[in-house]
C-alpha cells in the first residue's frame, strides 16, 4: 500500500507540474515535421516566462548557459555568463542578426553583426583579424550582380568605397555625407582628382625626396645656380623647371 500511495503522490506531483506547463525534454528518432531534424528536444510552453536551454557547470555551479531561449522572445542565446549575469551572444530567429558584447540584448540595429566592445570601465578594440601571407584581412564585395559599389562608413559622416557614381566603375573615393561631395577620387588607372567640385581646404606639402609633373620622371629637389646679372641663373631655372615637367623650355639664347 505504501508503494501505491508513493506512486499516487508522484503522479499527483506530475499533474501539478503539468498544470504549470513544465518543460519537456526527450530524444526522438522521428523527424520534426517542420524542419526534418531528429534528435534531442527541449520543449517549453510559450506561456512559460522562464528561459530554457543547456547549463554548463563546474563543481555543481553554473558557468555558462547556451542554446537557450529567453523568456520574452524566441531569440537564440548562445552565451549567457553567470559571472556577469548577462547575455553575451544572441541571434534573432527572423533575420539572423547577431549581437556580441559583454552585456547585450535583442538585436535591433541595421547591421547583420553588431559588436559592443568592452564597457566604459574596460574598453576593448572592436575587431581584430589576423591572416597569413598576402591574404586580405577584410574583403568587401557586392552581392548585387553587375554592381561594384562597396563602402565603409565612419560615424555616418565620412565614407570610403568604390564605384562613386554607382555606374559600375571600380574607382576609389572618399566621400563626405555632410556636404554630399566626393573630396578625393582615384581612378582604376591611378589618376587622382578632386571630385564633385570639392576644393582643397588646406595647403599641400610634398615631403618626399623627388617629384615629377605632367608625366616627367621624378627628380630630386632642384638647385638653381648661376648669376642673375648675366642670365645664367635664369637659364638654370628654366632647365630645372623643365626637368620637373612644369614647363617646356623653347627659349633661345
Amino acid at each position: 500500500m505504501k508503494g501505491i500511495f508513493s506512486l499516487v503522490a508522484v503522479f499527483a506531483a506530475s499533474v501539478s507540474m503539468a498544470s504549470a506547463a513544465p518543460v519537456r525534454t526527450y530524444f526522438s528518432t522521428n523527424t520534426n515535421p517542420h524542419s526534418g531534424m531528429r534528435g534531442w528536444h527541449i520543449d517549453r510552453s510559450s506561456t512559460d516566462q522562464l528561459p530554457h536551454g543547456i547549463s554548463l557547470d563546474l563543481d555543481g555551479s553554473p558557468v555558462w548557459d547556451t542554446f537557450s531561449i529567453p523568456f520574452d522572445r524566441p531569440d537564440l542565446v548562445l552565451a549567457y555568463s553567470h559571472l556577469t549575469q548577462s547575455n553575451m551572444l544572441m541571434m534573432r530567429p527572423d533575420t539572423g542578426q547577431l549581437e556580441i558584447g559583454p552585456r547585450i540584448g535583442h538585436p535591433v540595429t541595421e547591421n547583420q553583426v553588431n559588436i559592443t566592445a568592452g564597457t566604459p570601465d574596460m574598453p576593448l578594440d572592436g575587431l581584430g583579424i589576423g591572416c597569413y601571407a598576402s591574404r586580405n584581412n577584410i574583403y568587401l564585395y557586392q552581392k548585387l550582380p553587375g554592381s561594384r559599389r562597396t563602402k565603409v562608413s565612419f560615424y555616418n559622416l565620412f565614407q570610403v568605397g568604390t564605384d562613386s557614381q554607382r555606374n559600375n566603375t571600380p574607382d576609389f573615393f572618399i566621400g563626405n555625407n555632410l556636404t554630399g561631395r566626393v573630396p578625393l577620387l582615384i581612378s582604376p588607372t591611378d589618376r587622382v582628382t578632386l571630385g564633385s567640385g570639392a576644393a582643397i581646404g588646406g595647403a599641400l606639402q610634398h615631403t618626399g625626396a623627388a617629384a615629377g609633373f605632367f608625366g616627367a620622371p621624378a627628380v630630386a629637389k632642384p638647385t638653381i645656380i648661376g648669376l642673375r646679372s648675366n642670365g645664367t641663373a635664369l637659364a638654370s631655372l628654366l632647365s630645372r623647371l623643365a626637368a620637373l615637367g612644369l614647363i617646356v623650355d623653347k627659349t633661345t639664347p
